[in-house]
């Protein structure tokens, strides 16, 4: 008579070995809960979920805090047999019951696997879905936020919908992961009312040119401002600019660009040199002595502004246009401009 383990596939009994390693490790980590320490994650990786033993001691079902699903699957035996569905997701959340975090990485999945992952683990604080090959639609979204403790949301490599209908209305997260999705431009849903309910958001290796102006032109209020990673997409040297000048002077966000130290020196003297130029406009246009027209100043010093501005990006083509000038009343203190060096140092 053969034995178990001869009738098995290859795949299914790599499957078994890797799960009960994957469970011997995560008792082996979290042996002792008492001394505080953070507990590991349950790891399965590249495993069969079928064969996860259906009973598991109470001490396992109790400590699983944690779970990463990795390219796994449901089975073998038939096409359709790999994909995990709502059934499969409802089993092992009787086997794990207290997941607070999940993070689902590849892996073949029936439709609707958002929803029954919200449904499984009503509790979740944090959530990953990276690298999913089916879009990641308005329906899946929406109901992420009937997760009411949800505060950790990973969306890096997969695929979702373009819309700008709202997303993620009611949930306020610590971070929101949108990298390596494949964006040229910013998401339309991603707007001021959205950012103003989350800490972190990731959109780092995508394709962006730029960040709309109505966010770089927010000014921040007293408190934490949101931290917006940028790390290797398209910026030029010009929305680097902008993005710096946004941060230093705006203190709404902050940014996270992974540029170069020559370049990260270059625009913190052209910060330099702003800050400069708009001390000198501000006390020449708040001079209690001053004789012109109330309006005569503050517009100079939009102007010049302006000017320094146009002539970071286009020294060749800037030009000052001034009209109504009074000659005699003109601040005559300017720091001096310095060369753009930005695209030498890009």
């Amino acid at each position: 008579m053969e034995s178990a383990a001869q009738v098995m596939s290859e795949a299914r009994q790599r499957s078994r070995e890797r799960i009960g390693n994957a469970l011997w490790d995560h008792w082996r980590r979290n042996i002792l809960p008492e001394l505080g320490r953070p507990a590991t994650a349950l790891t399965l990786y590249q495993v069969q979920l079928a064969d996860l033993p259906a009973q598991l001691p109470a001490f396992m079902r109790e400590r699983v805090t944690a779970l990463l699903l990795s390219e796994v699957v449901q089975g073998e035996g038939s096409p359709q047999a790999p994909l995990i569905g709502e059934p499969m997701l409802r089993s092992l959340a009787r086997r794990l019951p207290n997941l607070t975090t999940l993070d689902i990485r590849g892996g073949a999945w029936r439709d609707g696997m958002v929803r029954s992952v919200v449904r499984a683990w009503p509790r979740l604080r944090a959530l990953g879905l990276r690298d999913q090959l089916t879009m990641l639609g308005y329906n899946d979204l929406r109901t992420l936020a009937s997760l009411p403790q949800l505060r950790w949301l990973e969306l890096r490599g997969s695929r979702l919908i373009h819309t700008s209908v709202p997303l993620f209305e009611g949930l306020t997260l610590d971070y929101l992961g949108l990298g390596w999705l494949e964006l040229h431009e910013w998401p339309r849903w991603l707007n001021r009312e959205m950012l103003a309910r989350i800490g972190e958001v990731s959109l780092a290796g995508n394709h962006l040119i730029e960040v709309p102006a109505e966010i770089l032109e927010e000014v921040g209020a007293a408190g934490r401002p949101t931290r917006i990673q940028l790390r290797d997409n398209s910026l030029g040297c010009q929305a680097l600019l902008d993005l710096r000048v946004a941060e230093y002077f705006r203190g709404r966000f902050t940014f996270d660009l992974g540029i170069s130290p020559a370049l990260t020196e270059e625009l913190n003297r052209r910060i330099v040199e702003r800050v400069q130029l708009q001390t000198v406009l501000q006390a020449w246009s708040n001079d209690p002595a001053r004789t012109s027209a109330a309006d005569y100043r503050p517009r100079i010093t939009r102007l010049l502004l302006g000017y320094w501005r146009e002539n970071l990006y286009s020294p060749n083509a800037a030009l000052l246009y001034l009209e109504d000038v009074a000659l005699g009343d003109f601040p005559d203190n300017l720091p001096p401009s310095s060369p753009n060096g930005c695209a030498a140092s890009n």
